[in-house]
């Protein structure tokens, strides 16, 4: 676990990032030695810096966009090799156009070098990854303070989690009645007095506190001897949402909530995120309109009823606004039942409304939204106002996602996370809470990367 801009990073996903990067860039130097003789290939490096450095840039973005940092992934099977391949092919076809629309660009046979030598290099890096990170020697060995529920379920999430680098070495907890029994198969070692000798007969790496409510005075000084005896401490649900990317509702308080909140500044976050909303709707609604042109014309044409779908959602600190989008449902489709979210083939979506949902096109309209500030381009979707009160008198802690904008496409969205039932709502929260804690320029970048695959792939609606 490495822990950067306050955000609780899997060290593993930043390794293989970083290893990227280093092929990205280093295939390409290799290949022009390759290609050429020393003399002549320094002298072609230097004259081809642009697209030398402008290759790897490109390679990440499509590694991204194909989720080929997702540890979970078996990346010794062929299917997943073939996703690598594919990301690959997807750069050489992008750099080809951007480089040879330009004066400059890297010759035929340094540019196929290059894409071989990185398609070996990456796919090699994950096959190892995948390789050592099943093996304990080569995980992070974690001992769990607190063997209760908590406990349990962090245990749990790292067995359903084989790629996450972590072993959960044993417990520790303050009944001594609890010794020597085992917690799904991992021993007690004794009690939380004994922190400091158990985990250093372990060799644990982390000390991940499981203990709900208040920590006695001598737990409290034990996990401070152990941060000093350069074991990492970190608590549950850091530890969680490092593994799972969301939150576990039943194990944060809101003192935990205020702690995480007032950690860093948003203000200049805010202001730039507002910035670029401006900024990308004003650009989108003109690169767009042809499409939503065309749409309007389909949509018309199709049936009856308006152009637009107008709807009362409710947003940022449960302020309501009226979200716009191409009218993908048969005229007063609400009607006879109200205002409720669409369902898998939902009978009220017509011909060209079930295209253009594929397709993501009936969002185009929601760029005036966040021109006007009622949503940004990243945040938690919005809510219907019967669904916002339901679910905010029954969830606790559902009130905290209307502490940020709206947006088009959220973190919850980009992971495949259904909303039709009370338990997918709570799923979804989880997911949109954890985006709210670590919310920056970069998630956000890497939310529209992955939305991008969600519509190339067709995901999601």
């Amino acid at each position: 676990m490495i822990r950067i801009w306050g955000r609780v990073l899997n060290g593993n996903i930043l390794r293989i990032a970083l290893a990227d990067l280093f092929i990205f860039f280093f295939a390409v130097i290799l290949a022009v030695f390759v290609r050429l003789e020393p003399d002549e290939a320094r002298f072609y490096a230097a004259g081809h810096l642009l697209p030398i450095g402008f290759l790897p840039i490109v390679f990440f973005v499509c590694f991204i966009i194909a989720d080929l940092y997702d540890l979970k992934k078996d990346f010794r099977s062929a299917r997943h090799l073939l996703n690598v391949f594919s990301a690959c092919a997807a750069a050489m076809l992008i750099s080809a156009a951007l480089f040879y629309s330009s004066m400059q660009y890297l010759g035929r046979g340094v540019f196929a070098v290059s894409g071989v030598l990185i398609f070996l290099s990456a796919s090699l890096v994950r096959s190892v990854s995948t390789s050592l990170g099943s093996k304990e020697r080569w995980q992070k060995k974690v001992l769990i303070v607190g063997a209760g529920t908590a406990g349990e379920k962090l245990l749990r999430t790292v067995t359903d989690n084989p790629g996450c680098g972590i072993n959960i070495v044993g417990f520790v907890d303050d009944d001594p009645s609890k010794t020597g029994r085992t917690v799904r198969g991992k021993p007690v070692y004794g009690t939380c007095d004994e922190l400091i000798d158990v985990s250093g007969r372990l060799n644990a790496d982390i000390v991940a506190v499981c203990v709900t409510g208040c920590k006695n005075d001598s737990l409290a000084r034990n996990l401070v001897r152990c941060h000093y005896n350069h074991i990492t401490v970190m608590d549950m649900p850091s530890v969680y949402e490092a593994i799972t990317g969301k939150l576990p509702l039943d194990n944060i308080t809101d003192d935990w909530l205020l702690t995480s909140a007032i950690s860093g500044s948003r203000g200049a976050y805010r202001k730039t995120k507002r910035l670029l909303d401006i900024i990308f709707s004003l650009a989108l609604l003109y690169l767009s309109s042809p499409v939503a042109l065309l749409a309007a014309m389909a949509v018309k044409l199709d049936s009856r009823g308006g152009l637009f779908y107008k709807q009362e959602r409710v947003g940022m600190n449960f302020r309501k606004f009226k979200i716009l989008k191409f009218r993908t449902m048969i005229h007063n489709a609400d009607k006879s039942r109200g205002p409720t979210p669409a369902v898998k083939n939902d009978p009220r979506i017509t011909r060209v409304g079930r295209i253009i949902r594929k397709l993501r096109i009936d969002e185009i309209p929601q760029l005036i939204n966040v021109l006007m500030g009622d949503m940004s381009f990243v945040g938690p979707r919005p809510d219907i106002e019967n669904v916002v009160t339901a679910l905010n008198r029954e969830i606790p802690s559902y009130g905290y996602r209307l502490t940020v904008k709206p947006g088009i496409t959220g973190w919850a969205q980009v992971c495949h996370c259904p909303a039709a039932t009370k338990e997918e709502f709570v799923e979804k929260l989880r997911y949109d809470l954890y985006y709210i804690k670590n919310m920056s320029i970069m998630l956000d970048l890497l939310i529209v990367l992955k939305t991008i695959r969600t519509v190339i792939t067709f995901g999601g609606h």
